[in-house]
């Protein structure tokens, strides 16, 4: 009886790390374009181009949009929203609403460094698509951490409090600041994390009440 011959898989650490590296350059590719250009649709021929690859081997790596948006919206997370390399107030360590505060107050520094691709969080539709997901998959979790088991503020208050904290720390309040005051990110850091603390503090001062 002739023996078939079984297909054995055989993972490269080299190859694996080559691959990472492939898909590193093309987000962070489609991250420089936007900065630069605030694109408002995908264009896969100029990622290409700008990443030094095919569009052959960018739809081996990201066989659809979705995939493309869902690594580009864990890139935004880690170098917009304030969870990158080098900041002492990751996410991972908020537990608490003061922490949060903290944290949220490093990406209106993010949006100065890039400016361009943080106006096409709100002016694009890729943008928008991508700031969506970013919200869902890496500040509502965050959220989630920093208000567990908070005693001191019921449900209803810890709800209004998130929406409150997260509305002073939008792309829209930055870009407010930046166009009608003229005022720099670091700037506005410090007047929305003020307001924050004081709204922190009169919801848990007025459930001791």
């Amino acid at each position: 009886m002739k023996k078939t011959s079984k297909s054995v898989k055989y993972s490269s650490p080299l190859r694996d790390r080559q691959k990472k590296l492939t898909r590193q350059k093309i987000v962070s590719a489609l991250g420089q374009q936007m900065a630069k250009e605030g694109v408002e649709d995908l264009s896969i021929l100029k990622l290409a181009q700008n990443a030094g690859v095919s569009k052959m081997t960018i739809y081996r790596h990201f066989p659809t949009r979705k995939d493309l948006l869902q690594a580009m919206t864990a890139w935004v997370g880690e170098t917009m929203g304030g969870g990158h390399k080098g900041n002492d107030h990751k996410a991972s360590a908020v537990s608490s609403p003061e922490e949060l505060v903290d944290h949220l107050a490093n990406r209106f520094l993010a949006f100065d460094k890039s400016p361009t691709l943080a106006q096409a969080g709100i002016y694009t539709k890729a943008g928008r698509e991508i700031r969506k997901n970013t919200f869902k998959n890496h500040t509502l979790p965050m959220l989630e951490k920093a208000f567990f088991d908070i005693n001191a503020l019921s449900d209803a208050d810890a709800i209004i409090l998130k929406k409150m904290i997260t509305s002073l720390f939008s792309l829209e309040t930055w870009q407010f600041f930046r166009e009608s005051w003229g005022v720099s990110g670091a700037e506005a850091a410090e007047i929305s994390s003020t307001a924050s603390r004081i709204l922190i503090a009169y919801f848990r001062s007025s459930k001791n009440k």
